[in-house]
């Protein structure tokens, strides 16, 4: 039985999920409900165990549709192995400990090179190295030794896809890693831009075409849509991902992109109700705290400015350790918007200037300029906005055509401003 500071009285029950081989838990958990309300009680219950079984149950699919397409039982095994430690590296990494994690991967991809010495006739080793290899390029801080990763991963998804031309997450993988190199600014070129992004959709259209439930493929494809201005059609992706996403394989992330997307969009209601279940059913991930921190930048939320710096305090928390000294800067520049519309301008100003960095090992790509120029923009600080916006797309030239599509209402203070129209003219 639990009591709140405002002595209200209910139980709290707890709902372990166990094997029912070993008898040994998956994973335990915990809800609570009024006193004297069995029906919620009941919902509650009901929505927590499904919520933690739908991962399982996909598992469970996923591990017999593997075994299926491996003829020899140990190289299974090894491959099974690997994810293991695939798991376990995840682990390490939200810990703050990438070395480690990058040296659980690195010993995962051995296991799979036995598994695809053992049985070369089976796509699934060769699927499976590629991702690994994704994980560790988004671990790499370096760009070169990050892109000969993601080089060897769409090597292996052709590999894979040479053995078994309808492998729908072969196929997904290679899409997916095409685009990675546009999204972590590795490639400028706009004619490269463009060649990339059409490869990869028709990779992730062929994934889809293969299986309609290829969550992570429509995710993907909402990502490109957004890279090409297009929230709306993004936002129309990420609900068919939503829709496929029976087993929650990609739930947290296709959450996010809803909810960026509406609020891209200035549909704030609907971004705040896909933050909202974000947070209830992934109160962990960091994402959770950005949203319901950036939230609070938009009109009609709440403007308190307590609230805000609590909200920031969270996020902060939630992200691993050598990501704290840029998300922090991140959270204030989003108080002072939140400064702003408490209209407290001035204290909005102060808090900019102490989020700003000139460090690149803090903040490699600028974006930090970026979020700054936006809070700019609502202050009617029109000129250090136009400057900050310069600096950015000066940085980021992928990003001049069709910028003012990309949050338009950030913008609207700037809209008559004559630098502003000369600077989108451009793009």
């Amino acid at each position: 039985m639990v009591c709140s500071s405002q002595f209200s009285v209910g139980f709290r029950i707890e709902s372990p999920v166990s094997d029912g081989n070993s008898g040994s838990d998956y994973e335990r958990g915990s809800i609570t409900a009024p006193l004297g309300d069995p029906i919620a009680l009941k919902n509650k219950l009901a929505e927590s165990l499904a919520q933690r079984l739908r991962p399982l149950v996909g598992e469970e699919v996923r591990l017999r549709e593997s075994h299926a397409s491996t003829q020899n039982p140990q190289a299974w095994s090894l491959v099974q192995r690997s994810q293991r430690i695939g798991k376990e590296a995840e682990d390490l990494e939200r810990a703050g400990n990438v070395d480690g994690a990058l040296k659980a991967l690195a010993g995962a991809d051995t296991l799979l090179g036995q598994a695809e010495t053992l049985d070369g006739s089976s796509p699934e080793p060769l699927v499976v190295r590629g991702q690994l290899a994704a994980k560790r390029s988004k671990l790499t801080a370096d760009p070169a030794a990050a892109g000969k990763l993601i080089e060897t991963g769409i090597a292996y998804a052709d590999s894979a896809i040479a053995l078994d031309q309808r492998n729908a997450d072969a196929l997904e993988l290679r899409g997916t890693l095409r685009v990675e190199p546009i999204a972590r600014g590795f490639v400028q070129d706009q004619h490269q831009v463009k060649g990339l992004v059409e490869l990869a959709e028709k990779d992730l259209r062929d994934a889809v075409a293969i299986n309609q439930t290829q969550a992570g493929a429509l995710y993907v494809l909402s990502k490109i849509a957004y890279l090409n201005h297009d929230a709306t059609q993004a936002n129309n992706l990420a609900q068919r991902a939503y829709q496929a996403d029976a087993y929650l394989t990609a739930a947290p992330d296709i959450l996010w992109r809803l909810y960026v997307t509406s609020y891209d969009l200035g549909s704030f209601p609907a971004a705040q109700e896909w933050c909202d279940l974000l947070k209830k059913r992934y109160p962990q991930s960091p994402n959770a705290g950005r949203c319901e921190l950036w939230i609070m930048t938009a009109k009609g939320t709440s403007h308190d400015p307590n609230e805000a710096w609590r909200r920031a305090a969270d996020y902060v928390r939630l992200v691993p350790p050598q990501q704290k000294e840029y998300i922090t800067r991140e959270a204030q520049i989003a108080v002072a918007q939140v400064l702003n519309r408490d209209n407290q301008p001035d204290s909005a100003r102060r808090v900019l200037l102490h989020a700003r960095t000139n460090d690149r090992s803090i903040d490699p790509r600028g974006e930090l300029v970026g979020y700054e120029a936006f809070v700019r923009a609502q202050l009617g600080d029109k000129k250090e906005a136009v400057d900050l916006l310069q600096k950015y797309l000066t940085d980021h030239p992928e990003h001049r055509a069709g910028f003012s599509l990309v949050n338009p209402w950030w913008w609207l203070p700037l809209q008559d401003d004559p630098r502003f129209k000369s600077l989108i003219a451009t793009g």
